[in-house]
């Protein structure tokens, strides 16, 4: 029985428990306790268990202990069903118990006890158990590996929380958020146009699967100093399939999304895209290769200039399970091969979430391969000059907690976050913002907005228009004003001084300057 808690999963013991009860040179097995009436319990609950009906598998489980207080393997399987249903509190309770008697039975088992409480924000008590299972010699060197991460982690959270950082989060308010789940904002960069994902509940059949529950975009238009009431965008972007995690290009025209299991997908999940014309979407399409690959591609995050895309995959050559790729568009628009960003942001574990600022140098992403305070947690890197990227920076406590941060934005002029969360839990996800300290933003950026017009009939045009940068000569941006509208909206970063050419045939060419190199 020595052999418990030696694999990866959470109370792994169950692992040998069962490979003694299925192997015929094993027809009896040595349990600790001689009663046969809680043996009777534990073989009930441990054929549910592999079953997978856990809350019947608990309570007979229970009636094992209760009739053997002293029945460490039942302990042990309590401890694994309640991993199964994600109740640290149950892993906690039922560890502490058996470790009190018998501290010296199955080491691994403090290892097990320190993952539950740094789960649960319980850091020091993590750091104690953690410490514990370290004094055992001869452990697995991955675990051994794992609670020394876990241990530096610990210490990373307990000074985080002696020294927390400004957070004040506000809710988006009623015409926004609902009794439904609400997360991945984007936004434009005038932050006028607030696009969102929705979790609705539905009841219907699809490719003979019943479903419950439905992702859909909405959206918000920000007028006179409030929200809109959040629309549903309708098809073609809303689907009876899912949809969400999306990207917006700055004027706010061009969407990059995540859909999954479609039948012109690649992988489990793709990226697509569609273009606004007016008030109109178009019919999404497929990025097809080199983009989406039999993997699964999601959370896209389009650069200002729209021609950089971060995205997270498990695509072969991820150093862990998702990592963070990005690709970069061609003159002609398709789009290259993706390239891994890297061992400074990637980690054997996973990485999500990206999100590229419109000063096209700050990158967010959620993690959690790295040191921090638990589940995913809220980075920041910014790009230097020779195109790699600074070591990842926590964002800190109370902004990063022991749950899961995942998919943060920030405005244009980086003063303000936004992201989902569900610490108001009566409420589920809901959308929040808040200042952002200084030391986390970016570059603040500014915009050109403005409208093409014949200048004798006043109608609106659509215009191929071109930012430089006078600096280098580069263009920065080029693209289309609306169709229908005539409208363009261009994220201008500070620092340089710039050239706006407008141009479409018949008409005379358009040019204007803004200095805003100081």
């Amino acid at each position: 029985m020595q052999y418990f808690f030696r694999c990866f999963r959470i109370m792994a013991c169950l692992a040998v428990i069962i490979w003694l009860s299925e192997s015929s040179a094993f027809p009896q097995i040595q349990y600790s306790t001689t009663s046969k009436k809680a043996v009777q319990a534990f073989n009930i609950a441990l054929q549910e268990y592999q079953s997978r009906n856990y809350s019947v598998a608990l309570e007979y489980v229970k009636k094992a202990v209760d009739i053997d207080r002293s029945f460490a393997e039942a302990w042990f399987l309590m401890a694994d069903i309640y991993a199964e249903m994600n109740n640290n509190q149950g892993i906690i309770s039922t560890l502490k118990h058996i470790l009190e008697e018998k501290p010296d039975l199955f080491p691994a088992a403090w290892y097990n006890l320190g993952k539950a409480y740094f789960s649960e924000g319980g850091y020091q008590e993590a750091k104690s158990a953690f410490l514990r299972f370290l004094n055992y010699k001869g452990q697995n060197e991955s675990l051994v590996q794992q609670a020394q991460f876990y241990l530096r982690s610990c210490d990373f959270a307990l000074q985080a929380m002696k020294n927390p950082v400004p957070f004040v989060p506000v809710n988006l308010g009623d015409s926004i958020n609902t009794a439904y789940d609400e997360y991945w904002p984007s936004l434009s960069v005038d932050e006028q146009i607030l696009v969102y994902t929705v979790l609705l509940p539905v009841n219907m059949r699809i490719q003979g699967k019943q479903r419950s529950r439905q992702e859909d975009f909405y959206v918000s238009y920000f007028r006179n100093g409030f929200w809109s009431k959040g629309v549903d965008m309708g098809p073609p972007l809303n689907t009876l399939d899912n949809e969400g995690a999306q990207t917006l290009t700055p004027d706010g025209r061009t969407m990059y999304f995540t859909a999954c299991n479609r039948p012109d997908g690649k992988g489990q999940c793709d990226i697509y895209v569609s273009y606004r014309q007016g008030e109109k979407w178009t019919e999404p399409e497929n990025l097809g290769s080199p983009v989406n690959t039999s993997a699964s591609e999601k959370q896209p995050s389009i650069s200002p200039d729209g021609k950089t895309l971060f995205f997270a995959s498990n695509r072969p050559g991820s150093k862990g399970g998702l990592d963070i790729w990005f690709s970069t568009k061609n003159e002609d628009g398709s789009w290259q091969n993706p390239v891994n960003l890297g061992d400074s942001i990637n980690t054997p574990k996973d990485e999500q979430s990206p999100f590229i600022h419109a000063d096209n140098t700050t990158l967010y992403f959620s993690s959690n391969g790295h040191i921090g305070m638990g589940g995913f947690d809220i980075y920041m890197t910014r790009r230097r000059k020779d195109s790699t990227w600074s070591a990842p920076v926590n964002l800190g406590y109370p902004i990063n907690t022991c749950r899961d941060e995942i998919g943060l934005i920030v405005n244009a002029s980086g003063n303000r976050a936004y992201f989902a969360t569900n610490r108001e839990t009566a409420r589920g996800q809901d959308i929040y913002y808040f200042d952002l300290y200084p030391q986390a933003r970016p570059v603040p950026v500014s915009y050109i907005k403005g409208v093409v017009t014949d200048a004798v009939t006043g109608a609106p045009q659509e215009a191929s228009f071109e930012l430089i940068n006078l600096k280098t000569s580069l263009s920065l941006v080029t693209a289309k004003s609306d169709p229908v509208t005539g409208t363009f909206l261009v994220a201008l970063p500070p620092g340089f001084n710039y050239m706006l050419n407008v141009s479409k045939q018949g008409y005379l060419f358009y040019s204007d300057h803004f200095a805003l190199a100081d």
